[in-house]
């Protein structure tokens, strides 16, 4: 086997490794491993498509990548620490906070899906792994249709504001643009009067999150930036910003500095 370091950008999640009693999610890691090809995206449950300028195509691009290596480390955390998530040391440890988020939202799916009858309303989840699906298809759909470019600093600022009050029991969550999220912060809540699964999984989750906030907040990430037929990433702390390209992201090294959440 060749010793040179692994720079491709596509690196096929090993299903294999989920167990087979979690087979929903081995469904639902396959799906979400596929590349973007203009997916269609729907609002408000509506049929017509949402068409993507040149920027957010790209952006979907930087987005599916960023979430393909978080969910290595998913299955690194949930079915096997043995894996090697296949990717160059450095990369690797700039995705790991975001990958050990989704694998307290992945625990929260599983723990939550059984007491959706607290949320008083019906949401199509047939299970825990569709539900997680969900969240990621609804994080992607959101960060790519972003209403406004924010600096790294605001975004900071208005996401850890964001995890404070959910820690102290409001669901701030906006359920009209997010209302799977919405709806796991909700029965989440509700369960935290149990002293087990506030040990267990929410307070690991919330501090996941504060932990995601803080690594974001260092020099390997930076802001990005919609300018309709272009995506830009801000260079680290001054105003200099980079251009994106899609073909260019899978056709070179990967470099850290090309994306954010």
């Amino acid at each position: 086997m060749s010793s040179k370091k692994n720079t491709n950008l596509i690196q096929p999640l090993p299903v294999y490794l989920i167990n087979s009693a979690d087979s929903p999610f081995s469904e639902v890691f396959s799906v979400l491993q596929e590349p973007p090809r203009r997916r269609i995206y729907t609002d408000e449950g509506q049929t017509q498509a949402l068409e993507l300028t040149p920027a957010q195509s790209t952006d979907e691009y930087r987005v599916f990548i960023q979430w393909l290596i978080s969910l290595h480390w998913v299955i690194k955390f949930k079915w096997n620490s043995k894996y090697r998530v296949p990717y160059p040391p450095k990369i690797q440890n700039v995705f790991k906070p975001f990958g050990w988020l989704a694998y307290q939202y992945l625990e929260l799916c599983i723990q939550c899906h059984s007491h959706l009858d607290l949320l008083g309303e019906k949401i199509e989840c047939e299970n825990a792994a569709a539900w997680f699906c969900a969240i990621v298809r609804e994080s992607q759909r959101n960060t790519v249709f972003r209403k406004e470019n924010q600096s790294k600093t605001d975004s900071l600022k208005e996401r850890r504001k964001m995890v404070y009050d959910i820690s102290c029991g409001y669901n701030v969550i906006d359920k009209k643009n997010a209302p799977y999220e919405f709806a796991l912060v909700e029965v989440a809540l509700k369960l935290e009067s149990s002293d087990i699964f506030e040990a267990e999984y929410w307070k690991p989750f919330i501090g996941a999150y504060q932990a995601w906030n803080t690594a974001v907040d260092g020099a390997d990430w930076g802001a990005t930036h919609q300018k309709i037929d272009k995506l830009y990433v801000q260079n680290g702390k001054g105003k200099g910003r980079i251009l994106l390209d899609s073909q260019k992201l899978f056709l070179k090294p990967l470099l850290h500095k090309d994306f954010r959440l």
